[in-house]
């Protein structure tokens, strides 16, 4: 959602953490991943796969690579559905959204701050020394 010079020099700090090798190097997390989400599943016999891999899955993933702790895979989840899954008709929507929304946002915030002090192998930490045209990239974005 950015246009010109900005998308591009997002394009060019996010490009080589999503070449084919960088990803190919993530194969035995995803994997291992999925297994524990199969794991997890498996004993009940029965399950929502939207809720319970389609959407927890691709969620999972992006919380390794972020360098997000697996306890707030639950939070980040409901997260995602209150922003992304659910519909403008349903009575109080928007709110939810909303509200989604600004936790997203006081959860980095605070996760930013941490990094700053105590830095990890992640693409949050990394982030955090980006800079495009000379400048770190702020906090917000």
């Amino acid at each position: 959602m950015l246009d010109g010079h900005i998308h591009t020099a997002w394009r060019q700090l996010l490009g080589p953490l999503f070449s084919p090798a960088a990803v190919a190097a993530l194969e035995p997390n995803v994997r291992q991943r999925f297994s524990e989400i199969l794991d997890g599943i498996v004993d009940k016999g029965e399950c929502d796969f939207v809720q319970e891999v389609g959407l927890l899955f691709p969620n999972t993933i992006f919380m390794d690579i972020m360098g997000l702790p697996r306890a707030d895979a639950d939070l980040f989840q409901h997260w995602e559905t209150e922003i992304l899954h659910t519909g403008y008709a349903e009575p109080g929507a928007q709110e939810r959204q909303m509200d989604a929304m600004i936790a997203v946002m006081g959860y980095f915030a605070q996760l930013i701050q941490e990094r700053r002090v105590n830095p990890t192998d992640d693409m949050l930490s990394a982030a955090l020394t980006w800079k495009i045209d000379g400048e770190l990239i702020p906090d917000q974005d």
